[in-house]
């Protein structure tokens, strides 16, 4: 097999099997700002919106908290972690 069909079957191989996928941590959050995906442990603020046993779950929190889902790390939720902007401190904690 001569060196160019070699170079084809292997980046077929690679592209159709996945290996060379780039992944990212870039996200967009529910509230349509940038974030990125992390280990929920690693994002305070959905953190503890979603470890607040004090405050009723409304259907509002419960649907930020879904929708700021985005992956898993093994049994880990991943979620958009908003991206802090020192100037704007408003935060999804602070509305529900």
């Amino acid at each position: 097999m001569d060196a160019f069909k070699f170079t084809v079957l292997f980046l077929i191989f690679v592209v159709s099997t996945g290996f060379a996928r780039i992944e990212t941590d870039h996200c967009i959050t529910p509230e349509l700002k940038p974030g990125r995906c992390v280990v929920l442990q690693d994002c305070q603020q959905i953190f503890d919106m979603a470890n607040d046993l004090l405050t009723p779950m409304t259907i509002e929190r419960l649907n930020f908290l879904i929708k700021s889902q985005c992956g898993f790390l093994g049994n880990n939720p991943k979620v958009c972690c908003p991206i802090v902007d020192e100037d704007n401190a408003d935060t999804a904690e602070n509305r529900f």
